[in-house]
């Protein structure tokens, strides 16, 4: 009924119309007839009189008490028989009020009456009265519907109230007044106003105002309230001013302008209210102190959530703030207010935003989705921030100028930085859980911040300041960072103290500081650089430890990297990188007590002797101590006592044996002479061996293999002349040899394979190499380069054998002499000659077999290229691109793929006298034209003729086993050639004969090979029984990883036994596995076809991840991830006793049923007799034995359960089973046709079956 009626007068607001003329105004309501009121219940508002029911009456005026009597109303002016006007219909029709009440203390009620004010006059007025009741009245008014001044004690309930122009309950300078369950509602401006009026008590009323106007508004009020009221429309649901002890609960306010505007009030109480504010704030206070808003639900479609400004002591408690197009709590001048415990979502600006504010207690509140900061603090001093939770936002924390500062046990994530601190003193930052953020934690121009004890994970940045003296971070624990867990520039005083930092691109960060200490940190799992110091002065790195393995790639980049001035670097201990310590322009560093393990010591060549000369004191690589000698002479030591070799100022030191593994450099040499290094090994190295600024260095047989990374080189030598590298290998380096500035070099009778450079020059010219008698294989890119730096002069390359790289040769330089060499399988160019700078070569006397351009000089001019064999040229045999005054003859040039030749400008291929160059596809007469733009020409060419056969030598081949498409193609050539056989390890494969093509090709298919290396050979005869071999290695390789399927995830526990886990796993070449539990390696081995099985009974209690890799021959590799639960059980299962059993024999429905329970069942096993019967899986369900085959006599059955944490519980029952019969010995009870049938889903029966079949007698027995 209600429900019905709430949409009545929502119908009659809407349908309300005002007519103005000169005369009376004519008010009308859509529910009925302005003359007929209306029939309502007694909890309803307005008049509860049917038409009938009510008398018409003119306007009703009362002056004084006597009046009442002399008026004729009923009563007696008491509290128990008030006057009482009632059940009237006053419609006036003079300009006068329809009831006006004035100077009477009596005690009176006007009741269940309509009042349709008709003029833009009051309909009720009260004046200098005082215990006065209006309940249960309609009142329509053009101007006032009740007005009421100096009228204490008065009581206006249960009306239905409507005024069309002003407000519609107007109450002044009346105290104890009170407003219950009415609706209200003025159409042009408040709904209730009350000024002056003190203890005003508003409850459980229905408001509606004009857009402009508040609808329920105190001014000067004291101790006020309102509770349960509900505001429909209006400017804003409730405004308080000057207002002393106003308490506002559980109002609801609606599509209102404000929810509550409270201005210069004191102790203001806001409780449980739902505030919804479409324009303004859904609260509004400025210069109110103490006020409280407690357990409320507020909303702002255009402003803040809650603004506060100038009002000291401001508590925010429980309350939501679910949207805000603004900020959701706004604070300014706030002092020593508090935000407790609320939730304040979807706002368009910050969550909480306050200004020069001391003294904020801001705790235990929720923040998310706000599109700026969770929370901005702006020169709120003394702040203290506790255990919030703020997620999706800007920032989490962001605070400026906020001195003494603490934030406290925050949650905040996927925030672009957790807690911004800028231009603060004594700020801490602490215990708090960071992730999914830029950055956690951001201090600049901050003094005395600590930041401690926080956990912080996923991010970019971990804790970063900047020009933040007197900072201590400490006791972080720091994970999965993108780019740096901790930053600290431009500070000075400071320390990084006890942090954990693990799986990061840089661990900590220095730059540009002074006074910083780093101590006592655990960095982990590093993929780039641990620690980095740049510019720091006088600080201290010690006893830090620092590991880089289980990184991306295996180990981390760098372990410290310094440029700094008078550090201590003390009592570090290093694992697991690619440069232990990196040294680039510092100065007076102290080394003392570093262990360095699988790493060591790098400091960059090119620098002058002050940047190298430190103090070392007992420092270690992999278990031996590191040599450093400064100003030594004559020196002769062994270097297999010794994890790393440093020379400083030497002269005539000898260095002779030892095996350098993995120690990031064997031996570094600087300002010094005449320097010998033999036989040592350097394998798995990234700087093999480092010459800088020294002369006369030599290094013989001395063997340096690389590490599969980006960069890595075997030899770098810096501003060092006269060097000699010879009887040497270079494998598996990106950069075997490298030269920057350094003249005069040998590099003779070397092995280079497999390096992405053989020898590279760079940074600046290096003149006068000589390269000799060394053969270079299986280059990624090129052999020998010189195209980086500037003008390498006079490189002289004699009597070498260069196979498989992109090019052979590539320089950058004049005066080039190559000679006797042989170029095979350049895929781009044997020789590359670029810039035009690079003039007056010669290239002569070599072999260029399949390049795809043999030589090419674009630009150089003068040079002589002359007396070379190039064949099978994929491109060119000759290109030459804008190059002036250069030779070409005597060179055999034959079967390019594109042209034998090409020139660009005009020139002569021959010696100018009567020979040229031999071609393959030069038909007589002369000359023969080169291609090209210039029309050059060989005027002497001579044809090429061949009598014997010829072929080329492809590369080895490689394929995945089981792949097909898989060929081998040679280029055969001859005059006549006849046939061609391959076989493959010795046995026949294929044959062919000539298709009459000199250029002939030659494809054979060698799919279906087993795993492993075979050698084709392939022998090709011409028609006079000439022959050529080649041969051809094949590696067939596995090319399929592995395959797994593994258990789900699994619970165990801590004291159970025989617990595993179990893999399917095949291949068809197994090789090992490995099995880590939360990274750390607990089982490995080799493995077949089959389960694979590890005991997981040792595992600790916890949640664990269990990575299960298994690996083929070839290193394919299949992994299966398992959650594994080690939980703790350590409550034995419960067993009821079932009773001991008597049964006849032959009789059926005999059994014994248990009951066990455990929350982990595991297993049960059944004993008859002392004899083991039966034992099986357990899922928690009752056990049922069947007795009916049993044979006569006595038996025991003991059930046994156990659960998962090992704890077991056994019963046992005793059955008698008796004759049906005269009693015979029974036969023996056989334990073998025990019949079991189990139910082993959770909660089944386990039924027991036992069978007793009896032997038939024979004859005679």
């Amino acid at each position: 009924m209600r429900r019905t009626h709430g949409l009545l007068v929502i119908i009659m607001l809407l349908a309300v119309v005002v007519t103005y003329s000169n005369g009376p105004t004519s008010l009308t309501c859509a529910c009925d007839d302005a003359n007929t009121g209306r029939h309502l219940l007694s909890d309803d508002y307005g008049t509860r009189l049917g038409p009938t029911e009510l008398e018409d009456h003119v306007p009703i005026f009362v002056n004084g008490t006597a009046d009442f009597a002399s008026q004729g109303w009923p009563g007696a002016g008491s509290a128990m028989f008030p006057y009482v006007i009632s059940a009237l219909r006053i419609n006036p029709v003079i300009p006068v009020a329809a009831v006006r009440i004035i100077n009477t203390d009596a005690h009176f009620v006007i009741r269940d009456c309509l009042l349709n004010q008709t003029y833009m006059l009051d309909a009720i007025v009260l004046e200098n009265v005082s215990h006065g009741s209006v309940e249960y009245n309609t009142v329509r008014a053009g101007n006032r519907g009740i007005y009421v001044e100096n009228g204490n004690n008065t009581v206006i309930s249960h009306c239905d109230v409507m005024a069309s122009n002003y407000i519609a309950v107007d109450v002044h300078e009346s105290n104890d007044c009170r407003l219950e369950s009415n609706s209200v509602v003025s159409v042009g401006h408040r709904a209730v106003y009350a000024v002056e009026s003190h203890r005003l008590v508003s409850t459980h009323n229905t408001l509606s105002a004009a857009a402009g106007s508040f609808a329920l508004h105190f001014y000067g009020c004291n101790t006020t309230s309102s509770a349960d009221d509900v505001v429909l429309s209006g400017l804003g649901g409730i405004a308080g001013e000057y207002c002393h002890g106003m308490h506002i609960e559980r109002m609801a306010a609606t599509s209102v302008g404000y929810g509550a505007y409270v201005s210069y009030c004191t102790d203001v109480s806001v409780d449980g209210s739902v505030l919804h504010a479409t324009e303004y704030e859904g609260v509004h206070l400025s210069y109110s102190p103490e006020t409280s808003i407690v357990g409320c639900t507020i909303s702002s479609e255009g402003a803040d959530g809650i603004y506060v400004s100038h009002s000291n002591g401001t508590l925010i408690h429980g309350s939501t703030i679910v949207s805000a197009g603004a900020s959701g709590v706004y604070l300014t001048a706030s002092h020593h207010s508090e935000l407790v415990g609320n939730t304040i979502e979807n706002c368009d600006s910050n969550g909480i935003e306050a200004y020069t504010s001391v003294g904020l207690v801001i705790l235990n509140n929720v923040i998310d989705g706000v599109g700026g900061d969770g929370i901005y603090l702006d020169h709120c001093e003394d702040a203290h921030l506790e255990d919030n939770a703020i997620h999706d936002a800007r920032a989490g924390v962001d605070t400026n100028g906020c001195d003494r500062l603490s934030v406290f046990d925050h949650t905040i994530s996927h925030v672009d930085a957790a807690v911004v601190a800028v231009g603060s003193t004594n700020v801490t930052i602490r215990s708090g859980l960071y992730s999914y953020a830029i950055a956690a934690v951001y201090l600049q121009d901050c003094v005395n911040a600590q930041v401690m004890d926080n956990l912080i994970e996923e991010v970019n940045y971990g804790v970063v300041g900047d020009s933040t003296p007197n900072a201590t971070v400490s006791h972080n624990e720091i994970s999965s960072v993108y780019e740096q867990a901790i930053a600290m520039v431009g500070q000075t005083d400071s320390e990084i103290r006890s942090n954990v930092i693990k799986e990061a691109e840089l661990g900590i960060y220095i730059g540009s500081d002074q006074g910083i200490d780093v101590v006592y940190n655990r960095l982990e799992e590093i993929n780039g650089r641990a620690i980095v110091v740049e510019a720091l002065e006088n600080g201290t790195l010690s006893h830090n430890v620092i590991d880089g393995h289980n990184s991306i790639d295996g180990r981390g980049t760098i372990g410290i990297a310094l440029t700094a001035v008078g550090l201590s670097v003390v009592n570090n201990t290093i694992v697991d990188f690619e440069v232990g310590i990196s040294l680039d322009g510092s100065l007076l560093l102290t080394f003392t007590d570093n262990h360095m393990t699988r790493c060591g010591f790098y400091w960059s060549p090119g620098d002058t002797f002050d940047f190298y000369n430190h103090s070392m004191f007992n420092n270690w690589v992999n278990s031996l101590p590191v040599y450093f000698s400064v100003g030594q002479t004559g020196v002769d030591l062994d270097g297999s006592l010794y994890g790393q070799v440093i020379l400083l100022d030497n002269n005539g030191t000898h260095i002779t044996g030892g095996v350098f593994d993995t120690c990031t450099s064997a031996v570094m040499v600087f300002h010094s002479l005449l320097v010998h290094v033999a036989d040592i090994v350097v394998p798995s190295c990234v700087h093999g061996v480092v010459i800088s600024s020294s002369e006369n260095v030599s290094l013989q047989n001395i063997s340096v293999e690389g590490l599969a990374m980006a960069v890595n080189d075997g030899v770098t030598l810096s501003q060092s002349d006269y060097f000699v590298i010879s009887a040497s290998d270079f494998m598996h380096l990106s950069d075997a040899v490298r030269i920057d500035r350094s003249d005069y070099g040998l590099v003779s009778d070397c092995d280079f394979d497999s390096n992405g450079y053989g020898i590279l020059a760079y940074g600046q010219s290096s003149s006068y190499l000589r390269v000799e008698s060394s053969r270079f294989s299986n280059a990624e890119f090129t052999h020998i380069s010189g195209e980086v730096a500037p003008l390498n002069n006079y490189w002289n390359v004699t009597d070498c054998e260069f196979f498989n790289a992109s090019k052979g040769i590539s320089i950058l330089g004049a005066y080039l002499h190559l000679y006797l060499n042989s170029f095979v399988h350049m895929s781009q160019y044997g020789i590359e000659v670029t810039n035009a700078a690079s003039d007056y070569g010669y290239v002569a006397s070599n072999t260029f077999e399949s390049c795809g351009t043999a030589v090419y000089i674009f630009s150089g001019d003068y040079w002589n290229v002359t007396s070379n064999d190039i064949l099978w040229s994929t491109n060119y045999g000759v290109w030459l691109s804008g190059s002036t005054g250069t030779y070409v003859y005597y060179n055999t040039i034959a079967l390019s793929g594109i042209q034998n030749g090409y020139d660009a400008n005009t020139k002569y291929w021959d010696d100018g006298v009567a020979i040229g160059n031999t071609w393959s596809d030069y038909v007589p007469p002369p000359p023969y034209v080169v291609s090209g733009a210039g029309g050059s020409t060989d005027r002497y060419p001579i044809q090429w003729v061949i009598t014997e056969p010829i072929v080329n030598h492809p590369l080895d081949v490689s394929y995945a086993e089981g792949s097909t498409d898989n060929y081998l193609t040679w280029l055969a050539s001859d005059d006549y050639l006849r046939d061609w056989s391959v076989t493959i390890d010795g046995a026949f494969w294929a044959e062919g004969i000539w298709d009459l093509k000199q250029r002939f090709v030659i494809s054979v298919d060698v799919d279906g090979l087993q795993y492993g290396t075979h050698t084709a050979v392939i022998t090709i005869w011409d028609v006079d029984q000439h022959s050529v071999t080649d041969t051809v290695l094949i590696k067939v390789y596995d090319g399929t990883p592995p395959e797994i399927s593994g258990p789900p995830d699994t619970t165990v526990f801590e004291t159970g036994v025989g617990q595993t886990l179990e893999w399917v796993v095949s291949d068809l070449h197994p090789a090992t596995y490995m099995v880590t539990v939360d990274d750390l390696t607990v089982a490995s081995g080799s493995w077949s076809s089959g389960v694979l099985s590890i005991n997981v009974d040792t595992v600790e209690l916890g949640l664990h991840d269990v990575l299960m890799t298994v690996y083929d021959i070839d290193g394919n590799a299949a992994q299966d991830y398992v959650l594994l639960l080690v939980d703790s059980d350590t409550t034995a299962p419960t067993i009821d006793h079932p009773d001991d059993v008597v049964m006849i024999s032959g009789t059926i429905g005999n059994k014994v049923v248990w009951n066990p329970s455990d929350d982990n069942p595991s297993r049960f096993s059944v004993i008859s007799n002392d004899t083991a019967v039966l034992s099986g899986p357990w899922h928690g369900g009752r056990i049922m034995l069947n007795l009916d085959s049993l044979p006569v006599g006595n038996h025991t059955f003991t059930l046994t359960v156990t659960d998962g944490g090992a704890n077991s519980v056994s019963d046992t029952v005793t059955v008698s089973v008796r004759s049906a019969g005269p009693e015979t010995v029974p036969p023996p009870f056989d334990v073998g046709l025990l019949l079991i049938i189990a139910g082993i889903g959770a909660g089944a029966v386990v039924v027991v079956v036992i069978v007793y079949t009896l032997r038939k007698r024979t004859a005679g027995t």
